[in-house]
């Protein structure tokens, strides 16, 4: 005798959490009354189509409780999940986590590839002896840090070693945020020039500074822009051109701040 089974298959109205259907999927966090808190769901998933998913399939990204097909404008993935944009500012590619103090050979090769720099980058006379006394690639460095285009802290410039400083290609956002470490108690700023003048290791002849390049620089937003002591510094733009706000200032500390236009234009660096 041969039986026949029929399986009649029906759909969720809402959603089908393994088999059983319900109004919404277990949310990431419960009420205990007890302790009159939230804690962490066990049973916690994820709204995936009509599914409730312990994780989202590979094809997707996770976006707060729900698994979709791209994020929302305002949000860049990061490791298959969606972020909010830094700052505000979108852009495709890596997010790296900035450096506090000077930036060393060995942190440089970790930038290959980064698109925004989440936090500050110091290039010092620190940085560049670093690169001379162990005979580093200085090439190299320029490669593997031309693809940052946004920096969310602050840039800082200060004793370096060579005629021309070119190694932020396609920066165009500087962006100095509330709270960072001042320089001193009246200055807080999201791009520092300063002290570009010799190297406190007799070993490490620097060349005097005279350009900087931000060829595709848009805005310098968030705080000031301080330049001090930069007596042979020429050609750095028009730092007044890049403030987002009027609320900004370009502070040229001294009188050494930069090279006398006049000067430059003899030598044809203006």
């Amino acid at each position: 005798m041969i039986i026949l089974c029929t399986l009649t298959l029906q759909a969720c109205e809402n959603f089908d959490n393994n088999g059983t259907c319900v109004t919404n999927c277990p949310p990431r966090e419960v009420y205990n009354p007890e302790t009159e808190s939230f804690e962490n769901n066990d049973n916690f998933r994820f709204h995936s189509g009509s599914l409730c998913l312990e994780s989202c399939p590979s094809t997707r990204f996770e976006q707060g409780i729900f698994c979709v097909s791209e994020c929302q404008p305002g949000f860049q993935t990061v490791e298959r999940v969606c972020e909010p944009c830094p700052n505000g500012v979108c852009v495709g590619g890596r997010v790296c986590r900035g450096v506090g103090g000077a930036l060393l050979p060995a942190a440089v090769q970790t930038f290959s590839g980064c698109t925004i720099v989440n936090g500050d980058l110091t290039f010092s006379v620190v940085t560049y002896e670093e690169f001379i006394t162990e005979n580093l690639n200085l090439t190299q460095a320029k490669e593997d840090l031309s693809s940052i285009e946004v920096i969310l802290g602050r840039l800082t410039i200060t004793g370096w070693g060579e005629e021309v400083f070119d190694y932020l290609p396609n920066l165009m956002y500087i962006g100095g945020f509330e709270g960072q470490t001042a320089l001193s108690e009246d200055y807080l700023d999201s791009l520092i020039i300063s002290d570009n003048t010799q190297s406190h290791n007799p070993a490490v002849i620097l060349v005097n500074l005279t350009q900087i390049h931000f060829p595709r620089l848009v805005e310098i937003s968030g705080l000031d822009i301080f330049v001090a002591n930069n007596p042979t510094l020429c050609y750095i733009g028009d730092l007044e051109y890049y403030k987002a706000s009027p609320n900004q200032t370009v502070i040229y500390f001294d009188s050494a701040a930069r090279r006398p236009y006049s000067d430059c234009g003899k030598l044809s660096i203006v």
